[in-house]
């Protein structure tokens, strides 16, 4: 019989591997509760870790009044699985008197979310959210920049992980922050190399970059681009794929 400590490692485990990025035939975020009918010994494990009901989708409103119960004052990582028909509000008013524990935002941006995405940003700013360290927003639409105006305007003072999927260079921008130690942009439509450079500015924490759809610079007979160095002393992994990006980064 498995120790509570080594089962509550081997869930968290498993529900992130029901989270993660690498493609699946069918995602199910809550395939973990199938763990609580094993047997009576794992259902009050899992009951009892307040760290894995912390891994919220937003689905369904009675399982996410139940999760945040169980999940008392634990640190949230909230991901989006709404669906058209899901009541946005109702969600959000859920959430609402918990938004000082959310440590990770990973949000599908559709039609649908952006609105919850509006409603969650005032929320979000300066002490209100001091433990959001994560964010994560795929674009599955073209969304005009005004729309996530609020969502810009993040003052974000603890966020270490960018990852913008499918996103305009105007929002990348206003997101970039000096504290980040990881980002990840992919870029809607090209950008030229060199004005990507311009984000790098300040990251001096910066371990890992990955930066796609980057336009090759191709200056005309009259102009001269200028070399540029940026410090980044702790960056060990480094991604940029386009148009041969006419980058150049010194450690």
């Amino acid at each position: 019989r498995l120790k509570p400590e080594v089962l509550s490692h081997i869930f968290l485990v498993y529900a992130n591997s029901l989270n993660d990025d690498k493609p699946r035939k069918k995602k199910e975020p809550l395939g973990w509760l199938l763990l609580l009918h094993i047997c009576h010994h794992w259902r009050c494990t899992a009951i009892a870790m307040a760290q894995l009901w912390a891994l919220l989708p937003l689905t369904r409103k009675d399982y996410v009044e139940f999760a945040l119960d169980r999940a008392a004052s634990a640190p949230l990582s909230i991901r989006s699985v709404l669906e058209p028909h899901e009541d946005v509000h109702c969600t959000y008013q859920l959430l609402r008197p918990k938004t000082s524990q959310i440590r990770a935002i990973d949000f599908t941006v559709t039609g649908s979310t952006v609105r919850w995405l509006r409603k969650l940003a005032p929320l979000a700013r300066g002490d209100c959210s001091p433990l959001l360290e994560e964010l994560r927003l795929d674009f599955k639409v073209d969304i005009e920049p005004f729309a996530l105006r609020e969502v810009a305007s993040l003052s974000l003072p603890r966020l270490r992980t960018l990852a913008l999927i499918n996103t305009s260079y105007s929002l990348a921008s206003s997101l970039v922050r000096p504290t980040l130690t990881h980002l990840e942009i992919r870029f809607r439509h090209r950008v030229y190399s060199i004005k990507a450079l311009d984000l790098l500015d300040e990251l001096s924490l910066l371990q890992h970059l990955d930066l796609r759809n980057l336009h090759e610079d191709i200056p005309d007979f009259n102009t001269t681009i200028p070399s540029r160095t940026i410090l980044m002393p702790r960056l060990h992994y480094v991604r940029l794929s386009g148009a041969e990006p006419n980058l150049g980064m010194a450690r």
